[in-house]
């Protein structure tokens, strides 16, 4: 009984199947009956013909979108030319666990707990350890303020030079031990500042490149010769004042006139009146 009645099925279908595979009717006036089972069979081809998305990927219409990353949800669909957009969830709010195309963020309650403790955590530790550091400097800045000033803090920015008890020198003997006591630097700003042209320092800085004491003497020994014997004793050292180098001058004075009182037949020059008249300007 039931081979003829598969027989029927195959007798009845395969007409149909060849209807569709032909095409739609040639016209309008079709025979109704066939045009139902046309549109019937077509739907069910063009179901067949949807595919599946392979792993890693979402069915979307007729695209397959990929997940979103774990913490992510989807935001906007991807299509045909566009990737799926995604979104980031709530930090310590919400979460997703795996690669996924939600469009909603799973609660974490667990997170909610652990940032609650966090904050208390914080709010107690931070205190205790910043309450120590703070009166540590405190109590370091509020011994400073309260201690007497040294005598060379006080020298360094208000104190006058002493003058020499000598009067006007001749520094030709003295150019390598003022030397001595300056930085590069300083001896720089010094003959900038008593006008010897950068043609000149730069001259001195090529033929001296790579000997830092020879290029501090040679410097010196220029401006000394420009300027003259007189009155350089006391430019130097006022001019050192107006620099604020208060100690290197001191120290200067101090080497020369010890320098001087070991060598008594070293000439100096009857007029004080310039080095004084620098030394209080």
């Amino acid at each position: 009984m039931k081979q003829p009645l598969l027989l029927f099925h195959v007798l009845v279908l395969f007409p149909a199947l060849e209807l569709i595979a032909a095409g739609p009717p040639p016209d309008k006036d079709a025979d109704p009956v066939i045009q139902g089972v046309y549109n019937k069979f077509a739907a069910m081809k063009n179901i067949s013909k949807r595919h599946v998305c392979p792993e890693g990927k979402h069915q979307s219409g007729d695209n397959c979108c990929d997940h979103c990353e774990p913490g992510y949800i989807k935001e906007k669909d991807c299509t045909a030319s566009s990737k799926t957009i995604c979104k980031n969830c709530v930090e310590g709010k919400e979460y997703t666990e795996d690669y996924n195309y939600l469009s909603k963020c799973q609660r974490c309650s667990s997170c909610d707990a652990a940032h609650a403790n966090l904050g208390w955590i914080a709010a107690i530790i931070v205190p205790l350890i910043l309450l120590p550091i703070l009166f540590i400097i405190w109590k370091y800045w509020y011994k400073k303020d309260r201690m007497p000033r040294t005598r060379s803090q006080d020298e360094q920015e208000t104190a006058e030079l002493k003058p020499s008890i000598y009067q006007d020198i001749d520094l030709t003997t003295h150019i390598s031990d003022i030397a001595e006591e300056m930085t590069l630097e300083q001896v720089m700003k010094f003959v900038r500042k008593r006008g010897l042209s950068n043609p000149t320092i730069e001259r001195i800085k090529l033929d001296n490149i790579h000997d830092a004491s020879e290029m501090k003497i040679k410097l010196l020994e220029t401006w000394f010769q420009e300027n003259g014997i007189k009155g350089a004793y006391g430019t130097l050292i006022s001019s050192l004042k107006d620099l604020k180098q208060y100690t290197l001058a001191q120290n200067i004075v101090q080497k020369i006139d010890l320098h001087i009182q070991n060598n008594a037949n070293v000439p100096v020059y009857q007029n004080m009146a310039s080095l004084e008249e620098s030394c209080h300007r």
